[in-house]
């Protein structure tokens, strides 16, 4: 997996499913995103996650052409400031062991610069999470 830290906005994404989805591909409609949530000061993916985890390793294995971005986030109240990247690893080191290619994911730290707390109302669980972006080209 490579390893970069970088800051910046890409929107707010929906909290109540575990995958959100993208144009058709063919005649398939497929996934952008898969979002895996945390337990505050955590960076082991919650209770529940691993059916997210198995989704979103098998659509990478069966579609071997595509690359993913792994975007960890931390709370604003989450004082540790490795912990969106310690987060962000754990689920890359997840998806290698499901069988995805650590050269098909690239893996980033985004702090808590993507909040998307107010959009959920106020909840700061929606930002102790990570998203594992689907990327239709290069990384």
């Amino acid at each position: 997996m490579k390893l970069f830290l970088r800051l910046g906005l890409i929107g707010l994404l929906p909290l109540t499913a575990a995958c959100a989805p993208l144009p058709h591909v063919g005649d398939r409609a497929v996934p952008n995103a898969f979002f895996v949530f945390f337990d505050s000061g955590s960076a082991s993916p919650a209770e529940g996650s691993d059916a997210v985890l198995r989704e979103a390793a098998a659509f990478a294995r069966a579609h071997d052409t595509l690359q993913f971005k792994v975007v960890g986030h931390r709370a604003k109240a989450e004082k540790d400031d490795a912990l969106d990247i310690a987060r962000a690893v754990a689920v890359g080191a997840r998806l290698e062991t499901a069988g995805v290619a650590s050269d098909r994911m690239v893996v980033v730290g985004m702090g808590h610069a993507e909040s998307i707390a107010a959009a959920a109302g106020n909840d700061p669980a929606a930002d102790r999470r990570v998203d594992i972006m689907v990327s239709l080209g290069g990384k």
